[in-house]
């Protein structure tokens, strides 16, 4: 189990680096006030949540899963 952790770190340098935001979601933490809009952040396009329901979505063959950005 141990060895598993680390797995998805170490694919992404070899090449899976366009998965790195499937595993969390960027949420900035604006400790001293403010708006997302004063700082210069960009969500990630897709995250692990979007990922995961479209990669069961591929597995199962359910409908439109050839449109996902995973398939």
């Amino acid at each position: 189990m141990v060895e598993c952790v680390t797995f998805a770190d170490d694919i992404k340098s070899k090449g899976g680096s366009y998965q790195s935001g499937w595993h969390f979601i960027d949420t900035p933490f604006l400790d001293e006030g403010g708006d997302i809009s004063d700082y210069d952040f960009t969500f990630d396009t897709h995250n692990v949540t979007e990922a995961i329901s479209a990669i069961t979505d591929w597995v199962n063959k359910a409908d439109g899963y050839e449109n996902s950005f995973e398939y």
